[in-house]
């Protein structure tokens, strides 16, 4: 921590000029302690690390949401100070009694936001716990975190563990996380999020540096398009279809050869790319798949699919075990079923499917069948061709 209560209790912080002046006789003729358990600090005032205060090993603090490295003390003294120069109100560290929780820093404006610089792994039940007791009383919660937590595959291809999933949320409508990185100031946007699997993402990465003048970030430079690199990542997915890494991807293959269906040969229509892909943790390949497989597949031309029907198995399917859905504390309205719907008016927009009403879509054009592998990423090509014109060219979904 960087700030303590000393005997009066008056709140003093180590970024405080005057404090770091004086410390190094105060902690001789004070005693330092945690403004929200009330337990004895220790001030810590090396030359390695950055001064900071920690509580006695024999204590506990509920508050106290991770041990805090260097690098997550540094951070939070980066970004108080970069708000600071912004003119926010910003306090650092303050204790909230009635939530119970103290925050990294919090800003007043218009709304209080709570900002969270997050460098551990940490059960995710305690994030959910924190967001929610922040949005019940009304603080934005505002997570950043560890720059060292983002493992770049290339310039637009992202490896996202589930733990970090937690902490997505909206800007400008898109999904997005934020990192930070105390050695070089820079803070990291990952924006337009767009998963291919539970852990593999296509992304936009645009960096703001926090020591200059300007607010604007720097896109950083894609080599291909977020449309190229999802027909590369499902050509591979479909070379590499009969390597099963998991019981899940096993299971679902078993559904499949029971009808007859190799997973390579998949039709093109399924695993394509939609605006809420984000809210299902299980990859668009295998639950698009069994959309087409339950729901489209075995219907006659002119047949209609009821999109609550399909809501209500794909909820048993969740269910029993078959999919996943992701946590989002920082979407607290949103629903698996939105994914789905957005699928079934995609196919409405490639014509495979008519949409008679909000509930109710009619089938007019049966799948592409692959035969082989060759015609599976043909027909792929064609598709996502077809999806970029849908989406006026542009180089996200």
């Amino acid at each position: 921590m960087l700030t303590a209560i000393i005997e009066d209790g008056k709140s003093i912080s180590l970024l405080d000029d005057e404090v770091r002046k004086y410390i190094h006789e105060w902690r001789n003729d004070y005693k330092f302690f945690c403004s929200a358990c009330g337990s004895k600090l220790v001030v810590k005032l090396g030359a390695k690390r950055i001064w900071h205060f920690a509580h006695e090993t024999t204590s506990y603090c509920e508050a106290q949401a991770e041990g805090e490295s260097d690098y997550h003390l540094t951070g939070k003294k980066q970004l108080y100070e970069y708000f600071i120069s912004k003119g926010y109100d910003a306090t650092l560290e303050p204790y909230l009694h009635n939530l119970k929780q103290r925050p990294d820093i919090l800003l007043q404006r218009k709304n209080s936001i709570a900002v969270e610089f997050q460098c551990a792994t940490v059960p995710r039940t305690r994030i959910i716990e924190r967001t929610r007791g922040y949005q019940t009383a009304h603080i934005r919660p505002l997570w950043i975190l560890g720059e060292k937590r983002l493992k770049r595959i290339s310039a637009s291809l992202f490896r996202i563990p589930t733990f970090d999933w937690t902490f997505l949320f909206p800007y400008q409508r898109e999904p997005t996380l934020l990192y930070y990185c105390p050695h070089s100031y820079h803070l990291l946007i990952l924006s337009h999020i767009t998963p291919f699997s539970s852990q593999t993402t296509l992304a936009h990465l645009s960096i703001k540096p926090l020591q200059t003048k300007t607010d604007n970030s720097i896109p950083f430079k894609q080599e291909k398009s977020i449309y190229q690199l999802w027909l590369l990542e499902k050509k591979k997915w479909r070379s590499r279809a009969g390597m099963f890494h998991s019981p899940l991807q096993h299971r679902f293959a078993t559904l499949l050869y029971e009808q007859g269906i190799h997973l390579s040969y998949l039709p093109a229509e399924v695993g394509v790319p939609i605006p809420s892909l984000y809210m299902i943790e299980t990859s668009a390949m295998m639950w698009q798949a069994w959309i087409w497989l339950t729901f489209i597949k075995p219907l006659p031309l002119g047949s209609v699919i009821h999109l609550n029907k399909v809501i209500d198995q794909f909820k048993r399917a969740l269910q029993s075990g078959l999919f996943k859905v992701r946590q989002l504390p920082m979407y607290p309205t949103t629903h698996y079923s939105i994914a789905i719907k957005e699928y079934l008016e995609l196919l409405t927009r490639l014509s495979y499917l008519q949409k008679k009403n909000e509930c109710i879509f009619q089938k007019i054009q049966a799948f592409n069948q692959c035969n082989n592998i060759e015609q599976a990423f043909h027909y792929d090509q064609e598709v996502m061709g077809k999806i970029n014109k849908l989406n006026n060219n542009v180089s996200t979904f």
